[in-house]
């Protein structure tokens, strides 16, 4: 919807992605964009805006980058069930039990963030808020004094 397949290949700039057929790659900008859409609360399709759209395209492309390296880090993950270090004279690793969480959370990438965060709506510097009625607390004197 932001992105065609072209342009997110060209900013995920990745050798194993380039590898996936162009419906695996099309299923990734359909993810990317239901995140944006969740993360930012707001459906840019309608968008004409040109920096809008560009801002849209980066975000997808990377999102999708995002989303690939998620799959990718299940996948090795999976492929290494059961191991929790492994050391070598050169070379120590070790699993984490924590995981990159999607949930309104960071992605660990600036950018990203950073444009996710002007794109949702009420977070953003260039929308206003609009606060709701308040009650007057009652008050023990009169005028308002404790």
């Amino acid at each position: 919807m932001f992105a065609t397949i072209e342009e997110v290949k060209l900013i995920v700039n990745n050798a194993d992605f380039e590898k996936l057929d162009d419906t695996r790659i099309q299923g990734y900008i359909e993810r990317a964009d239901i995140y944006i859409i969740a993360r930012t609360r707001c459906d840019y399709s309608k968008a004409t805006d040109k920096a809008l759209k560009n801002k849209l395209k980066i975000a997808t492309g990377k999102t999708v980058r995002y989303l690939f390296m998620l799959d990718t880090s299940k996948i090795l993950r999976k492929k290494m069930e059961g191991i929790s270090s492994e050391t070598t004279p050169d070379y120590s690793y070790s699993m984490s039990s924590t995981s990159l969480a999607l949930s309104g959370g960071s992605t660990g990438d600036a950018e990203l963030d950073l444009l996710l965060s002007t794109l949702t709506i009420g977070n953003s510097p260039i929308y206003f808020g609009v606060s709701g009625p308040t009650r007057a607390l009652k008050r023990r004197w009169g005028n308002g004094i404790r």
